[in-house]
């Protein structure tokens, strides 16, 4: 999720990434924003700190910060010259550009910077459900114990809208994320399964406009590739295929 950076001015207009100037950005110390900006910074936390410490100030109300672009741009080129910056990405992220979504399948939710309203949906008057604001009000997480054990099995996340973008579900005793649902415009548009407990999802499912199942393919070799298709019409499967060449293509198919 990119933030953009707000000028004091136009002759301070800086562009990185290809942003575009807007009015407002969250809190700096808001995670994600954080996040975003080691990235433009090639994962220098260190450049990140200085650029908090030095470079932001309030805006007055809703929590609003405005970045001197000045000061970007020096930072941006204090980055060629800070030794060992490069190396300074946190581990739940890969190299530039491709930093992970927040999420429980990947261990790195954060909810510092975050308001949380509680609810108790069972009448226990133990809290299990927990509602995530960022600093300008927008839901962005919800996470509930669906059965009541103590221990969160459900995590929501919405976008911008507040509209439920995805959902992971655990279906065990365990934290392992075993569903991932993918939703738009209020519908399910894909989901991830999971078959082991190695972290991975071999099975993904694909379904149309009209909720029905289109398409599944799995990973059967355990290779990390996918190796069966197997194809719905109006829910009903029609025809299966395999890879058996190792191309990623199925080439062997089975009519029903």
């Amino acid at each position: 999720m990119a933030f953009p950076v707000v000028v004091t001015g136009r002759a301070d207009l800086i562009v990185i990434n290809n942003l575009k100037e807007v009015r407002s950005i969250p809190v700096c110390d808001d995670p994600l924003s954080r996040r975003y900006w080691r990235e433009c910074f090639n994962g220098c936390e260190k450049i990140v700190n200085l650029l908090y410490k030095t470079g932001c100030h309030s805006s007055g109300g809703r929590g609003e910060f405005i970045v001197n672009a000045t000061l970007v741009a020096a930072l941006v080129m204090l980055v060629a010259l800070a030794p060992g910056c490069s190396s300074d990405i946190q581990d739940d992220e890969t190299p530039m550009g491709e930093i992970k979504e927040e999420r429980a399948r990947h261990g790195n939710l954060v909810h510092d910077g975050l308001e949380v309203e509680k609810a108790d949906l069972n009448g226990s008057g133990e809290a299990d459900q927990w509602m995530f604001y960022n600093p300008v009000g927008q839901l962005v997480r919800v996470e509930r114990d669906m059965n009541f054990d103590g221990n969160v099995d459900m995590w929501q996340y919405y976008d911008e809208d507040g509209e439920l973008i995805e959902e992971e579900m655990s279906l065990d005793a365990t934290p392992n994320v075993d569903v991932v649902v993918f939703y738009e415009n209020g519908r399910v548009t894909r989901k991830l399964m999971a078959s082991r407990f190695d972290g991975s999802f071999p099975i993904e499912q694909f379904f149309g406009s009209d909720g029905k199942l289109l398409r599944v393919e799995r990973d059967a070799s355990n290779d990390g590739r996918v190796d069966v298709w197997e194809y719905y019409d109006g829910g009903e499967r029609t025809r299966i295929g395999w890879d058996t060449t190792g191309d990623g293509h199925p080439d062997t198919f089975d009519q029903y």
